[in-house]
């Protein structure tokens, strides 16, 4: 696998004053009483002891970190490709029954769901401006056996049932970037920090608990609006049936739960941390320039951690490249690598993109184009794809187009 120079800090200089949540202007938040929703808003309970210590003593500088060493076996799953399943991208991968639905946010602006076998099921509602139709379908999540799809661009929520049957919608009184469902009446909102002003009860604050009626009782992790530059992939995620935030930039990790409590879940061993007034937004420029001109020992928690049992996959940035850290939090045990290699299936060099994580396995996926060219390199150096390829693998090397939909990738951890 060629060596990943990151990128990434290009990424961290990207202002959240984008047009996120607005269409040809501000959103209008008709049908709500503000001073009705917002009326008792309460700080969150934080609680910071009992964390675990994501450590970073492993990291190397270009070192090779062996799936092997980290996983017992692999299983490819291609996403079924007909005209009517075909994806741009996996931007969120939800478990729904015995299916998976996988979100494209900004190519096919759908969702659509699929058999763990990668059988094409269906389509989940469908773009447009009426009831039970989305514009984007900026968050999904799944609720018993209710569908919910959030869409920024119409500020509303649908409810769909588990094959997508439409149930209801509601209109949201404030724009946010990713939502999660403890019960009929208990949601937890992830907000941006540069939208609501609307509502000066939350302005600035990361998190929001609301009931059904989108009563706003807690709030939590206030920033201060448009001070920092802002990643605007982060969000809330799963992790064995818990829900977890990761602040852009920030060395915490918190489990979220019900009524106003956030627990200080996992704490990242930071050494030359990014110094904070690089991250201020009329730093942007100096951030970049240095990013790419100078080198530097700085060390960034960089995305969303993927949490099953025992064990954690984070990402750091070092020395402008991504480490892959795995760590063991019952045998506190780590390894790392800014080179992976997957000495389990050829069909990648690399692991693939993370997309979730159960108990005991994680799941990446590769775009077509990208397991194609791979088998091309091959045949340039006159390699037989038949001896190094099992039979499955070889059946959908040869069954893939350019235009085929990605392909899923179970990895099953190791028991130590």
């Amino acid at each position: 696998m060629k060596k990943v120079i990151i990128l990434l800090w290009c990424a961290i200089t990207v202002l959240s004053n984008s047009c996120i949540g607005k269409v040809g202007g501000s959103v209008d938040f008709y049908g709500f009483d503000y001073s009705e929703i917002a009326t008792d808003v309460k700080l969150a309970i934080v609680e910071e002891e009992g964390s675990v210590v994501l450590p970073t003593n492993c990291i190397e500088y270009d070192t090779k970190l062996m799936l092997s060493d980290v996983f017992s076996m692999i299983e490819v799953v291609p996403l079924e490709s007909l005209e009517s399943s075909l994806i741009g991208g996996i931007d969120k991968l939800v478990s729904c029954d015995t299916t998976i639905l996988v979100i494209d946010k900004y190519k096919t602006k759908s969702i659509k769901q699929f058999t763990k076998r990668g059988g094409f099921v269906g389509v989940i509602g469908s773009n447009g401006r009426g009831p039970g139709q989305y514009y984007e379908p900026t968050d999904c999540v799944v609720y018993k056996d209710t569908i919910l799809v959030y869409d920024q661009f119409q500020q509303k929520i649908i409810f769909y049932g588990n094959r997508g049957e439409f149930l209801k919608e509601k209109k949201v009184p404030f724009t946010f970037n990713s939502f999660y469902v403890f019960d009929n009446n208990s949601f937890i909102f992830q907000m941006y920090d540069n939208d609501n002003d609307h509502i000066n009860e939350i302005l600035g604050y990361s998190l929001i608990w609301c009931d059904s009626m989108f009563n706003i009782q807690h709030k939590s992790l206030y920033k201060e609006k448009d001070k920092y530059n802002t990643m605007i992939n982060s969000g809330l995620t799963l992790g064995l049936d818990k829900v977890y935030f990761h602040p852009p930039y920030s060395d915490s990790v918190y489990q979220v739960e019900e009524n106003g409590v956030i627990k200080l879940a996992y704490l990242l061993e930071m050494h030359t941390p990014l110094p904070a007034e690089l991250l201020l937004r009329k730093n942007g420029e100096k951030l970049s320039k240095m990013s790419y001109e100078t080198p530097n020992n700085y060390m960034l928690f960089t995305g969303i951690p993927y949490i099953s049992n025992k064990k954690v996959l984070y990402e750091i940035s070092f020395n402008r490249r991504v480490q892959f850290v795995f760590f063991h939090s019952e045998l506190q045990k780590c390894i790392a690598g800014d080179l992976v290699v997957n000495d389990l299936s050829r069909l990648v060099g690399g692991p693939g993109k993370p997309i979730f994580a159960g108990s005991d396995y994680l799941i990446t996926y590769e775009h077509a184009y990208r397991i194609k060219e791979t088998m091309e390199s091959y045949k340039k150096h006159g390699l037989d794809v038949k001896d190094f390829l099992n039979a499955r693998e070889q059946m959908v090397a040869e069954k893939l187009k350019d235009y085929s939909n990605p392909v899923l990738f179970f990895y099953c951890y190791k028991d130590e």
